[in-house]
C-alpha cells in the first residue's frame, strides 16, 4: 500500500504531456521528415541530371566511335582499290586483253569518292588532316603511272610500258601510299580505342548512377510512405474530431429546425385566426350597408310626403340620393376588396397546413385536362394551347393541378390582343428533377417586374385584368413546399416563359 502511494506520488511529479506539446512534437517530426524528404528528392534530381549528361555524352562518344571505325574502314578500302587498279593494269599489260581492265576502271571510279570521304571523316583530327595532301599527291602519281602504261599499250608500245613497270617509280609510289595509310589507320585506331574506353567508363558511371537512383527512389518512397502514414493519422484524428463536431451540430440543427417548424406553425395559425377575426366585422359592415340601403328607401318615401312648409327648403332629393348611393357604393367596393384579400391570406394559410400525398402522375393527361377546362377562355382570346409529351412525375396531384391551372390561366389572361395567342407546355426530365416550361406569346413582363410578380398582392403591367395578385405567390409557396423552384423569362411585346423544377417524389428533409 505504501509502495503504491509512493509510485503515485512519483508519477504525479512527472510532468504530463499536454495536447499542445504533443502537437508541437508532431509538427517538429513532420518538419524533420520533410527536410529529409526534400534533401533526398534534391539528390535524386541531381542523380537524374548527371545520368542524363552521361547518356548524352555516351551518345556523342558512340557517334565518334562510329566515325573512327568508318575512317579505318575507308583507309582500308582506299588501299584495296589502289591494289585492284594495279592488278588490272598488270593483267592488261601481260595479256593485252581489255577484259583485265575491268578491275582498273571499277577501282579508279571509286578512289576519288573514297579519298573525299576520308578527308571529311578526319576533319576533327589535325594529325590525319595533315596527311591528306600527301596521300592525294601520291595517289595521283600512282594513278598517272597506271594510266600512262595503259595508254602506251593501247598505242602498241608494249615495250615502253614494260620498261616503266620494270622501273621503281610504281613500287615506290605504292609503298609510300601504304605507309601513309598505315600511319593514318594507326591514328584512327588509337582514337577508336580511346573513345571505346571513354564509352565503357561512362557506361559504368551510368550504371552506378542508375543504381543510386533506384536506392534513392526506395528511400524517397519509404520516407513518403512514413510521412503519408503520419499525415493520414493526423487526418484521421481531425476527421474524428470533425465527426464529433458534426454530430453535435446536426443535433443542434435538428433542434433548431423543430423550433422553426413550430414557430412557422404558430405563424400560420395566427394568420388563420386573424383572418377569421377580420371577416366577422366585415360581415357586419356588409350587413349594415344593406340596412342603410333599406333605410334610404324608407327615408325617400317619408321625405317626399312630410315636408314642413315653415322649414327651410331641403336639398334637392336627387343630390342627396346621389351622395347616398356614392357612399354606399364606396363601402361595398372597399369591403369587397378587403374580403378578397382576407380570402387570399386564408388560402395561403390553408395551403401551408395541408399534407401532401405523393403518387405517380401522368403529367400529359393532367395538363391536357386543365387545358380542356380553359378551352372557352382560350377560344375567346383567339389562342391555342399546345401540349408536348411530358415526362411523368411522382408528386402531389392537387398541388400540381393548382400550379399548372394558375400558369395556364395567367398565360390566357395576359395574351396580346393584336395577334393570335399560342401557349406551349413542354417538359424534360433531368437527374432527380423534372423541368416544365409554360411558354406564351403574350404581352410580356418588364424586366424590372420579374421578381415582383411573385410577391403577395403585387401585379405587373396594366391592371386591366381581374385578380388580387395572389396566384403566383401561392404557386411559388406550393413549389417550395414540394422542394422545387420556379423561374421566369420574359420580354415586353414578345411573350413569357415560366419554368418550374419539381423533384421526383417527396423532398429530403
Amino acid at each position: 500500500m505504501l509502495d503504491t502511494r509512493i509510485n503515485e506520488a512519483e508519477a504525479s511529479r512527472v510532468p504530463a504531456i499536454t495536447p499542445a506539446a504533443r502537437e508541437l512534437t508532431a509538427q517538429a517530426n513532420r518538419r524533420r521528415q520533410m527536410v529529409i524528404l526534400l534533401a533526398a528528392f534534391g539528390l535524386l534530381v541531381g542523380v537524374v541530371v548527371v545520368a542524363g549528361y552521361l547518356v548524352f555524352e555516351n551518345r556523342r562518344i558512340g557517334a565518334n566511335l562510329l566515325r573512327s571505325q568508318q575512317i579505318v574502314a575507308s583507309l582500308a578500302q582506299l588501299l584495296s582499290l589502289l591494289q585492284d587498279a594495279e592488278t588490272g593494269q598488270r593483267g592488261y599489260l601481260l595479256s593485252g586483253d581489255p577484259i583485265y581492265l575491268a578491275p582498273y576502271y571499277n577501282a579508279t571510279d571509286k578512289i576519288a569518292p573514297t579519298l573525299t570521304a576520308v578527308e571529311t571523316l578526319t576533319l576533327d583530327n589535325p594529325r590525319q588532316q595533315g596527311e591528306i595532301p600527301r596521300l592525294r599527291s601520291v595517289v595521283a602519281k600512282k594513278l598517272d603511272e597506271l594510266a600512262q602504261t595503259i595508254a602506251m599499250i593501247d598505242r602498241g608500245d608494249r615495250a615502253g610500258a614494260l620498261a616503266i613497270v620494270a622501273g621503281d617509280s610504281g613500287r615506290v609510289a605504292m609503298d609510300e601510299i601504304r605507309a601513309v595509310i598505315a600511319q593514318m589507320a594507326e591514328e584512327g585506331n588509337r582514337r577508336l580505342n580511346n573513345r571505346l574506353a571513354s564509352w565503357t567508363r561512362n557506361g559504368d558511371w551510368l550504371f552506378a548512377m542508375l543504381f543510386g537512383a533506384v536506392v534513392l527512389v526506395i528511400m524517397v518512397t519509404t520516407l513518403t510512405m512514413i510521412s503519408a502514414r503520419s499525415y493520414i493519422a493526423a487526418l484521421e484524428s481531425a476527421r474524428n474530431q470533425l465527426r464529433s463536431a458534426n454530430e453535435s451540430l446536426e443535433q443542434r440543427v435538428r433542434e433548431r429546425t423543430a423550433e422553426i417548424q413550430e414557430a412557422n406553425e404558430e405563424i400560420q395559425k395566427f394568420a388563420y385566426v386573424v383572418s377569421h377575426d377580420l371577416r366577422s366585422p366585415l360581415v357586419n359592415i356588409m350587413g349594415f350597408t344593406n340596412e342603410l340601403a333599406m333605410i334610404r328607401g324608407e327615408y325617400t318615401v317619408l321625405h317626399g310626403s312630410n315636408i314642413d312648409p315653415q322649414s327651410p327648403p331641403p336639398r334637392e332629393l336627387a343630390k342627396v340620393d346621389a351622395d347616398f348611393a356614392e357612399s354606399l357604393d364606396f363601402i361595398r367596393q372597399s369591403t369587397s376588396k378587403m374580403d378578397g384579400l382576407i380570402n387570399a391570406v386564408l388560402k395561403l394559410a390553408r395551403s401551408g397546413q395541408r399534407q401532401f400525398k405523393y403518387e405517380q402522375l401522368d403529367m400529359t393527361a393532367i395538363v391536357e385536362s386543365i387545358a380542356t377546362t380553359l378551352k372557352h377562355q382560350a377560344a375567346a382570346g383567339n389562342a391555342e394551347i399546345v401540349i408536348e409529351p411530358l415526362p411523368s412525375l411522382i408528386g402531389d396531384r392537387l398541388s400540381v393541378d393548382q400550379i399548372f391551372a394558375n400558369l395556364l390561366d395567367n398565360a390566357i389572361k395576359y395574351l396580346d390582343a393584336m395577334r393570335p395567342g399560342r401557349i406551349v407546355v413542354r417538359g424534360k426530365a433531368a437527374s432527380s428533377f423534372v423541368r416544365f416550361d409554360v411558354e406564351d406569346n403574350g404581352r410580356g413582363i418588364d424586366s424590372a417586374d420579374l421578381q415582383r410578380i411573385f410577391e403577395l398582392f403585387r401585379r405587373a403591367g396594366p391592371q386591366d385584368r381581374p385578380g388580387e395578385g395572389i396566384g403566383l405567390a401561392h404557386i411559388r409557396t406550393l413549389i417550395r413546399r414540394l422542394g422545387g423552384r420556379i423561374g421566369c423569362q420574359s420580354e415586353l411585346g414578345k411573350g413569357t416563359t415560366f419554368s418550374v423544377w419539381l423533384p421526383q417524389g417527396e423532398p429530403r428533409q
